[in-house]
């Protein structure tokens, strides 16, 4: 805008209202866009990459979750493909050898005796060190 048309400009308004200099409203925009527009382009500029990464880790975390319900879906068809487990049999106790009626009376009858008293007090007593000394080992490991 040349300095004959600002002239112009102001002739035609009222009393009282000033109109700057075009090059000093030249001045204060650019001014104004230095210190306010360009840090916030550079903000959005910033803000719009990390969207764009969202969106990508998005679709991406949406892949794998479409990935595993496949994956899940054949898991259940091959599991149903499979026949089903026969139903368990009863099983039958067998009596190890040296564990019949007549060698368990015969230990019953030695552990009545004093001898045997002492003897199953101690396999008691290594029986209940022994866990002990598992339970000890389970808590400290």
């Amino acid at each position: 805008m040349l300095e004959s048309d600002h002239l112009q400009e102001t002739a035609n308004l009222p009393e009282g209202i000033d109109v700057p200099e075009p090059s000093l409203t030249s001045q204060q925009l650019a001014e104004i866009r230095d210190e306010w527009l360009r840090p916030l382009l550079m903000q959005l500029r910033h803000q719009s990459e990390e969207v764009g990464r969202l969106e990508m880790q998005v679709r991406q975390l949406r892949n794998e979750r479409d990935g595993l319900a496949v994956e899940r879906i054949e898991l259940q068809e091959l599991l149903a493909q499979q026949p089903e487990p026969e139903p368990e049999t009863e099983e039958i106790a067998v009596e190890p050898e040296g564990f019949s009626r007549a060698s368990l009376l015969a230990l019953a009858a030695q552990l009545q005796t004093t001898e045997g008293a002492a003897v199953v007090g101690i396999i008691i007593a290594l029986g209940l060190w022994m866990g002990v000394g598992l339970l000890t080992w389970i808590a400290m490991g």
